[in-house]
Parts: structure tokens; C-alpha cells; sequence
């Protein structure tokens, strides 16, 4: 697919970067108009759109951060520095109960249960380290803490991701970032992306526990995921690069991971987020990558790359035309046949694009509705509780968030 606007994507494309490259600089993207409608800042489609308090929502997490029994979303946004949390009322209408600082241009977000008490906390990426948001069980969080990556490569995170890697139960949490050594005396500067474990001790507090350099070419880290590949019992991790690579790093039982090997998906392609599902049914966690492609080429739009988990190591299996510029997958079986779905947000092309699995990893062609401008996250769960799967997504250009409802067939636009 050709994108639509070639000035277009490539300035989508550098603001995304610029997103996942700045050290601490607001970039808050356009409100919507004054005289625009909200709801047409998420597009027709959109059942609900809300707008966040904070501009440039760049990452979604769901969490029934009240335990109501419906799920609510967490949005950090990167231009205010700051997660939002808008509940959810049972009917997929969220409402912006509270937003929390926390560190410089938070871009990554994950919302799980740290301290076990039942409710679900929240982890940032941003500044220097990780903030931590733990529930306080009143439909509000605490105070941010923050913990600090390694200074001395001055590690800044990009992305963060949760699972129990030291095997004690409780889930910690591993960062993807950007990192440099200089040497003052000698007027040098070494690039020291990075891979950073950080312990919990069970009550939500964590001490880094690695910092892994990575060799990359070029002076960013993308996104991670968390899961066991090998069928081992072990908390195993993917990467993404800026170099269109994907690496795995393999859990050495104590907490601690290394550098098993790598995946080429394409020379320059900008990757983004990364999802571990089974999707053949063959018990393996297979690899979905959302693969923006080659920036500087106008006819590569991006693409969704799948890589088949065979016999507890990935490789390369199939490239899925989706929209233009790919940024976010949600997996999760939204036409109820048993079988996991994508569903993917397509930054350039403003939309999100349904891949409906067949069966045994075998998708039909992609599917699209239009969303609002600029969609970054999209995240899958039943917001207005009727059994189907529906789609949370963040726009990070015009500041909204919507809620798309599915009718039960995997179709976003049919009405209820």
C-alpha cells in the first residue's frame, strides 16, 4: 500500500520518532479544533471518545483500577508528562477520574497487580527510569515513585513490559532504552542502548537487577515483550530495533537474561510494538510485529510481520499488508471462532486494521475503519461487558482517546 499523503508520513513518522527519541522535551501534538466535536476528533466509528487532560496520549493500558467490574483504561501522555485514568461506567464511556505526574515524556505503560493486593497498579517509562502507581484501592493511585535506570550510560527508557523474571511470582519489570557513554577526557561518545531488569520485591518496590548494553547501529531501542518462549517455565524477552531487528533474550533462571539471536525484518524499517500469542494453536508463543517500514521509501507503508514460534525459537513466517506506519497490535479473538485476532493501529493512515485468524495462524486479507488522527496504542477487552472484544485506542495528534464497539463478528462499524 502507497501511503495516502507522502509529506504526510514522513512527518508522521518523524513525530513518532521524535516521541520515542526525546530526553525530556514536551511535544504536545494539536488540540481538536474548538469547533470540532470531540467525538469526530475519534472519528465516526467511535462509540465514546474522551478527551484526556493531556495532550499527546501516546500509550494505553486497561485495569479495572476500581475492581467494578468493568475495565478502565490508563493513558500516558507524553506532552504533559503525566497518566490519566479514565474509568469506565459498564458501558465502554470512560470519564477522566484523576491524572498523576510522573516523570519527563512518559511513552511506555503497563497496568498489573505488584503488590497482590488484588488491584492493579501502574508502571511508566520516563526521565530517567520507571514511576510505579500503586493503587490505593479508592479508584485513585499513590504518588508516583520513581526508580532510576543505570546513570552511568545515562539510560533513558522507551519502552516498558511485566513478567515474573526471577521466578519468585511476582511480576517485575524490564525496559527497552537509549543509552550513551562519553568520555570527557578523551572526547568520545560510545552508544549504550540498553536492557534493563528491575526486581520486585513483592511489595511493589524494585532494584535493577541487570542492565544489559545491546549492540545497536544506530541510538535507539524500541519496544519489548515479556514471555516464555522455550516452554521452559522462564520469562523470556523480544526486542525491537531501529535497525528493522528483532532480538531475544533468553531468561537464565536468575533473573538475569543474554542475548540469544536476532531476526532481520527489513534494513532501516521502524518498528514498533511487539505482542507474544500463540496463534497456530501449536502452544508456542509466536512473534506479531508491528513493522512501520522504511521511513525514506514513500512506497513502503509498513506492514504486520508474523514469526512462528518452532520448537521454542522464532522465525521469520509471514508479512501482512495492514495501513500505513503500523504502531500498535492488540491480539485477542474478536470474532469468537476460538482463534486470535489483530487488530492494529495505523498511524498515517488513521485507522485500525482487523486481520481475522482463519485458523492455524492463517488470516484473511486486512479489513480497515476509520478512526481519529494520529492513532499510537490500541488496547482489547470488553468495555461494555456483552461478551465481544472491543478496542480502546490512543490518538496521539488530536489528544482523544475512543472506544470502539464490536458487534460480535470482528466488525467495528456494524452498529450494536
Amino acid at each position: 500500500m502507497v501511503p495516502r499523503r507522502p509529506q504526510r508520513w514522513l512527518a508522521r513518522v518523524v513525530l513518532i520518532a521524535a516521541a520515542c527519541l526525546a530526553l525530556g522535551q514536551n511535544c504536545a501534538g494539536p488540540a481538536p479544533s474548538p469547533n470540532l466535536p470531540v467525538a469526530s476528533a475519534c472519528g465516526l466509528n467511535a462509540t465514546y471518545c474522551v478527551e484526556v487532560v493531556g495532550k499527546s496520549p501516546l500509550a494505553l493500558a486497561g485495569g479495572d483500577f476500581n475492581v467494578d467490574g468493568a475495565i478502565d483504561l490508563a493513558v500516558a501522555n507524553f506532552g504533559t508528562d503525566n497518566v490519566e485514568v479514565l474509568l469506565n461506567d459498564g458501558t465502554g464511556r470512560m470519564t477522566p477520574s484523576g491524572k498523576y505526574k510522573v516523570g519527563d515524556s512518559p511513552g511506555g505503560l503497563v497496568a498489573i497487580d505488584f503488590n497482590r493486593d488484588g488491584y492493579p497498579d501502574v508502571a511508566a517509562s520516563n526521565g530517567y527510569g520507571v514511576s510505579v502507581l500503586l493503587n490505593r484501592r479508592d479508584a485513585t493511585l499513590d504518588r508516583a515513585v520513581h526508580f532510576w535506570l543505570d546513570q552511568s550510560i545515562n539510560a533513558f527508557p522507551v519502552a516498558v513490559t511485566a513478567g515474573d523474571l526471577d521466578g519468585d511470582g511476582t511480576p517485575d519489570l524490564a525496559t527497552t532504552g537509549i543509552g550513551w557513554i562519553l568520555d570527557f577526557v578523551n572526547v568520545t561518545y560510545a552508544n549504550a542502548d540498553n536492557v534493563s531488569v528491575l526486581l520486585n520485591d513483592g511489595s511493589g518496590r524494585f532494584t535493577i537487577g541487570q542492565t544489559l548494553i545491546i549492540d545497536n547501529p544506530y541510538s535507539r531501542l524500541g519496544y519489548i515483550a515479556a514471555g516464555d518462549l522455550s516452554g521452559d517455565g522462564r520469562t523470556d524477552l523480544v526486542i525491537d530495533q531501529s535497525s528493522g531487528k528483532v532480538t531475544v533474550l533468553v531468561n537464565q533462571a536468575n533473573g538475569t537474561v543474554s542475548e540469544s539471536y536476532s531476526l532481520d525484518l527489513g534494513t532501516d524499517h521502524l518498528l514498533g510494538e511487539l505482542k507474544l500469542a500463540d496463534l497456530n494453536g501449536d502452544g508456542g508463543l509466536d512473534l506479531i510485529v508491528a513493522d512501520g517500514g522504511d521511513p525514506l521509501d514513500p512506497n513502503d507503508a509498513g506492514s504486520v510481520v508474523i514469526c512462528w514460534n518452532v520448537g521454542g525459537v522464532l522465525a521469520f513466517g509471514v508479512r501482512m499488508t495492514a495501513g500505513a506506519f503500523p504502531t500498535s497490535v492488540a491480539v485477542a479473538d474478536y470474532n469468537a471462532d476460538a482463534w486470535p485476532d489483530l487488530a492494529v493501529a495505523n498511524n498515517v493512515s488513521d485507522d485500525v486494521s482487523i486481520l481475522l485468524n482463519q485458523g492455524g495462524g492463517a488470516f484473511l486479507p486486512a479489513r480497515s475503519f476509520v478512526t481519529g488522527d494520529g492513532p499510537t496504542s490500541v488496547v482489547a477487552a470488553d468495555y461494555d461487558a456483552d461478551g465481544d472484544i472491543d478496542l480502546g485506542v490512543s490518538h496521539m495528534l488530536s489528544g482523544v482517546v475512543g472506544v470502539y464497539l464490536n458487534n460480535g463478528t470482528g466488525c467495528f462499524t456494524c452498529g450494536q
